[in-house]
């Protein structure tokens, strides 16, 4: 895998792993491997590149309802993009109290929902 593609997998996964606020920000990655972060840049991604004279840009974009990154180096683009951790959490959580320690009414619950 891509030095590039490594980079935008590491960003994505803590981008992912941050909490539900909203943010948005670009990341510069310079030709000596210099990292830069701006804030609220509505610039797109290769004119960043150029300006900053970074080898590599990243924006990430996270509100209440996904996490987003795209990601430019040089001829190559990628954009990863998943529904925050929050609302996957929500949306799969278990109902523990059919798995309470063994009891009478427990079991009983759980035999019922098979």
């Amino acid at each position: 895998m891509s030095s590039f593609l490594r980079n935008a997998e590491e960003i994505f996964a803590t981008a992912n792993q941050g909490g539900g606020e909203e943010c948005e920000l670009a990341i510069t990655i310079g030709p000596e491997g210099e990292i830069q972060i701006i804030c609220d840049s509505d610039w797109n991604l290769e004119a960043l590149r150029a300006h900053h004279g970074a080898r590599e840009v990243f924006r990430v974009t996270r509100n209440s309802r996904r996490v987003r990154l795209e990601a430019r180096s040089g001829a190559q683009h990628c954009v990863l993009e998943d529904e925050t951790p929050r609302l996957r959490m929500r949306e799969t959580s278990i109902d523990f109290r059919c798995y309470a320690p063994a009891g009478a009414g427990c079991e009983t619950a759980l035999l019922a929902s098979i």
